[in-house]
């Protein structure tokens, strides 16, 4: 027996109760014969959109997709969609049906679905509606279109990118005919908003197995990302790190920042990005190095410079070790960690203009180990080399 919250349990028997059918629908089931624990449960219904608000009168609800059948229902704070069985007409956008007609037919309903997996339905005593083969597609591997696949496709063409994500994330293999289509409606992606392409790129890097899926669908990435060519994974060790496995699909691509900026990154991810590519055949052998490598990209993107060298196979654990002493001994790398500021230089008839060159040549002094970061040193360095 599956563990359905019994929120979901609620929502399913007050659906009963009223003479209604009531599945659960789509992802969750999916994840509960994966041996997964679900992220939401949506519940697919007869009873109309106005119906749903009535039997549902004792608990918050909110219209949130109601031209499409949708409501939200919330039980102690967990939400619940639920969604009037339909049956979608034309995508003129490839993206949005152009109206929605609802239908009785449970059948009808889990027609207009994306993929086997994703077409199955569990009842309030767990048995599952499997019409389109999902839990057969799923034991052997395999992401597959319901019925016809460019049909699929032209509804939506955001599934192409959902399919290889899919894959991705499960290390499935995608079925020949739908793996034609992906190809043969590629183009369509175009049509897509780059803030959703960007959600499913990201899933599909932090996959299983990312990298066949973007070597055998290289021309569908070309379709967002022009400036792209397969190269094999730097990656040799499986890390969790979203930035890392990010900076590894981009590290051998030209023209990063105008990409993410065009997939709509945010400017922390492009930033981050961009440094670690940066960063990443720069010198970490000493202490200088790395406090250079410090002072210009900060403590955190710095360990996470060492994390994805090392998952490229890299061996770092000295310039671990020295980035361990390094921060564990607060040893100098910053303007403000030196021994001297500007008020003492100013003190010592230097102008405002001349402190900002003077710190930043002692700072520079400091890392290289050419001076000792004590104050009377500062100075006397100061009064020796730099009074001009």
């Amino acid at each position: 027996m599956y563990d359905i919250p019994q929120e979901a349990v609620t929502a399913l028997e007050v659906l009963e109760r009223n003479g209604f059918e009531a599945y659960l629908v789509g992802g969750c089931v999916r994840d509960f014969l994966l041996g997964r624990i679900p992220n939401d449960y949506d519940i697919t219904t007869n009873a109309l959109p106005d119906q749903i608000t009535e039997i549902f009168s004792d608990y918050h609800t909110i219209p949130t997709g109601i031209k499409h059948g949708t409501v939200t229902v919330i039980i102690k704070k967990f939400q619940i969609e639920i969604t009037t069985y339909r049956k979608d007409s034309t995508y003129s956008d490839n993206r949005h049906p152009d109206s929605v007609e609802f239908t009785p037919s449970l059948k009808e309903d889990l027609a207009r679905r994306d993929f086997s997996m994703n077409g199955m339905a569990m009842n309030l005593n767990q048995d599952i509606t499997d019409i389109y083969n999902g839990k057969e597609d799923m034991k052997n591997h395999i992401v597959k279109c319901i019925e016809n696949p460019d049909r699929r496709f032209d509804e939506d063409a955001l599934r192409i990118l959902r399919a290889l994500r899919f894959a991705s994330q499960l290390d499935f293999k995608i079925e020949k005919n739908t793996s034609d289509s992906i190809h043969k409606n590629a183009e369509n992606l175009k049509n897509i908003s780059a803030e959703r392409i960007n959600a499913e790129l990201e899933k599909l890097i932090a996959g299983k197995n990312p990298y066949y899926i973007l070597k055998e669908y290289e021309d569908v990435i070309q379709v967002f990302i022009p400036e792209y060519s397969y190269s094999e994974s730097i990656l040799k060790k499986n890390i969790s790190s979203q930035l890392i496995r990010r900076s590894a699909f981009f590290l051998n691509i030209k023209f990063v920042y105008d990409i993410m900026k065009r997939l709509k990154y945010s400017n922390k991810d492009i930033n981050d990005t961009i440094k670690l590519i940066e960063y990443f055949n720069a010198d970490i052998s000493s202490k200088p190095a790395l406090k250079i490598i410090l002072k210009n990209i900060g403590t955190e993107l710095t360990e996470n410079l060492l994390d994805f060298r090392n998952a490229c196979g890299q061996d770092t654990s000295h310039s671990e070790k020295l980035l361990d002493e390094i921060l564990k001994n607060n040893e100098c790398y910053l303007i403000s960690q030196l021994d001297i500021n500007g008020r003492d230089l100013m003190l010592m008839g230097f102008s405002g203009i001349q402190t900002g060159k003077i710190l930043n040549t002692l700072l520079e002094k400091v890392i290289n180990d050419e001076i000792e970061n004590n104050k009377t040193a500062l100075k006397e360095y100061t009064d020796a080399f730099l009074r001009n």
